[in-house]
């Protein structure tokens, strides 16, 4: 058993039903514990050590930072500033880098690099900038802010011109700012320095395939898997590179090397070649592949996500629905999968639970106006023309330039027989505009005939 092992199991086995450790603990220990449960995900352990900590060691200045951690990954990011506002410690590096990473969270960048511009300036701190400059760049670059990433990692590397880490940072923050030729640059140089650095070899095919070099691309690849024959990472996208590049019977053919070579990835395999299918448009086939390999434990989210709407095309809708209710649940971010339900629910007969989750779309994304669209579609079907017709005039009010809402909304007005209004809404907004005319006339064509010559 390792040091940290026995300070993990007397820490855990001092916490009592209550929550409340009762261990003693020093704030090597404290910081140690803490930062293997935050790592770990175990967030809930991490606040007892900090709660810990707190009655231990109520005056210990770094405890702030604990605090601070914890307001992050709940999410609290003005209630972090604001802790970090009221416990200034100006002469603390780690105060300079939680404020740098909460004024990120809030979209603050220009802030957050002032403050990383002010820790530059605190004396006696190169040592500490040193060990957390690849930190630094990182947190920039994984809040999209590439142009502070970028200025960031070339500082220290002119103290460290071959440091790898902040080399590859750099690269590819050249390839997030469409400039290829110099990541291709950077990653060069860090093959110079270590040959066998296989995600340089990935990076360049990943820059590559951005040109449609796939050639380039590919030869980057199969150096990785000189390197690591047996990352599943390299494989797959491998094989992904050959479908970009138009080549699926080489890919085709590739899977089915690798299924000797690597019979542990077979679930893999054939969700990948289900995909390559998928886009050739053969569902059958696609939907042949993906049966033998989707696995709810063990899946590629894409890939799954062409699975369902490959049951769709096949008209299995109960299985498709089934699959947009599983992938919902892990990724409650992607509203295009309550429209999958809503489509299948409907399909199925079923109005009632098609509306109700096509209006939940619209209400955890209420700026999306092509959900609010197939909401007032689907309305419409359903004969429920005053929903429709609000859907359609919101889209329309905060967007007139969209054509389709505008052409509903006259078609809602038809179809409820207030034809009086939707002849008023024709001469407003449509007469004498082809475009939207021409959408009216292929939508609703017989409204042509409820017109006089003069309208």
């Amino acid at each position: 058993m390792t040091e940290f092992e026995a300070l993990k199991n007397r820490f855990e086995q001092s916490i009592s039903k209550k929550g409340i450790a009762t261990c003693w603990l020093d704030m090597e220990e404290v910081e140690e514990l803490f930062n293997f449960y935050v790592s770990h995900f175990m967030y809930g352990q991490a606040q007892i050590v900090y709660d810990t900590a707190k009655r231990l060691h109520p005056d210990d200045e770094f405890l702030v930072f604990f605090e601070v951690r914890l307001h992050l990954i709940k999410g609290k990011f003005k209630a972090a500033l604001e802790l970090l506002e009221r416990n200034q410690q100006t002469d603390e590096p780690a105060w300079y880098y939680y404020r740098m990473q909460t004024l990120l969270e809030l979209s603050r960048p220009k802030q957050a690099d002032q403050t990383i511009q002010q820790l530059y300036s605190l004396e006696g701190s190169e040592e500490i900038i040193k060990n957390i400059s690849r930190d630094i760049a990182d947190n920039f670059y994984s809040h999209h802010q590439y142009k502070y990433a970028l200025k960031h990692a070339e500082r220290q590397l002119e103290r460290e011109p071959d440091n790898i880490d902040l080399l590859m940072i750099a690269a590819n923050c050249y390839a997030q700012l469409d400039k290829p030729e110099k990541a291709l640059d950077i990653t060069d140089k860090v093959i110079d320095i270590n040959p066998y650095f296989v995600q340089a070899w990935l990076a360049q095919a990943g820059i590559y395939s951005s040109l449609n070099r796939w050639d380039e691309a590919l030869d980057a690849f199969d150096y990785a898997l000189a390197i690591d024959p047996t990352q599943e990472t390299i494989i797959i996208f491998r094989i992904k590179t050959l479908h970009a590049a138009g080549r699926d019977d080489e890919a085709l053919l590739y899977i089915t090397e690798m299924e000797k070579e690597q019979p542990h990835m077979q679930q893999t395999f054939f969700m990948l070649r289900g995909d390559i299918y998928y886009h050739k448009n053969d569902f059958k086939e696609a939907y042949k592949n993906y049966q033998k390999g989707f696995d709810k434990a063990q899946f590629i989210y894409d890939s799954t996500v062409r699975y369902m709407y490959t049951t769709m095309e096949l008209g299995k809708y109960r299985k498709a629905l089934k699959l947009a209710q599983f992938l919902f649940h892990i990724f409650p971010l992607d509203g295009d999968l309550l429209l999958a339900m809503s489509d299948c629910y409907y399909e199925l007969h079923d109005a009632y639970n098609a509306l109700r989750v096509l209006k939940k779309a619209t209400q955890l994304w209420p700026d999306n106006d092509f959900y609010l669209v197939r909401y007032g579609s689907l309305c419409l079907d359903c004969e429920d023309y005053k929903t429709a017709f609000w859907a359609f005039h919101k889209v329309h009010r905060r967007n007139p330039q969209s054509i389709y809402a505008l052409v509903m909304m006259i078609v809602t007005y038809y179809l409820r027989g207030d034809i009086n209004k939707a002849i008023h809404l024709y001469q407003k907004f449509v007469k004498g505009n082809t475009e939207i005319e021409n959408k009216l006339d292929e939508i609703l064509p017989e409204f042509k005939k409820l017109l006089t010559p003069d309208e």
